[in-house]
């Protein structure tokens, strides 16, 4: 049963993870618009995301799909300046991190706001008869069919012996 939990908690976080990057995401004109890359404001870039989609996503600037020495050399130079908060020229951890706390706290944030967007949802979903309540019944019959499907050779336990793709 951990197993599922595990899952099914990964699968929120996924959703709403893109769903907070979706709602961060600033709009632009036709004219600057990556096609080949999603788009993202430059501060909010995943802390710590280092994969290449997020390489090309946060230095590729003009939107080609592809990164120039020259877009990244500009890009690192404009972060380097943005983390100096004192302007001193050199960066010490105090700086480096805090940037870094404040985009993530902006990501945490953002992942919060979508999971309670979910909660609501899912409240919809459970209150069958519209009421604006949960009774025990509503409740119940969800949890019979998440186990239902979860159970997938029938036998009343959920285990490795049932099918992946149900997972």
């Amino acid at each position: 049963m951990n197993r599922i939990t595990l899952l099914l908690g990964a699968a929120a976080i996924t959703a709403s993870a893109a769903a907070a990057q979706t709602a961060t995401t600033p709009p632009q004109s036709t004219a600057t618009q990556k096609s080949a890359t999603p788009t993202t404001i430059p501060a909010e870039r995943a802390a710590g995301g280092h994969e290449k989609i997020n390489f090309l996503d946060f230095y590729d600037v003009n939107g080609d799909a592809v990164v120039t020495l020259a877009e990244f050399n500009g890009q690192r130079t404009s972060d380097y300046k943005r983390i100096d908060a004192d302007g001193n020229g050199s960066v010490n951890d105090a700086e480096y991190v805090g940037e870094f706390t404040v985009r993530l706290d902006r990501q945490l944030a953002a992942m919060r706001e979508g999971q309670i967007k979910q909660g609501h949802s899912r409240f919809k979903v459970l209150d069958k008869s519209k009421d604006g309540q949960i009774t025990a019944d509503e409740f119940d019959a969800t949890g019979k069919n998440l186990f239902a499907a979860f159970d997938s050779n029938k036998d009343g336990t959920v285990d490795e012996k049932d099918k992946a793709e149900n997972f």
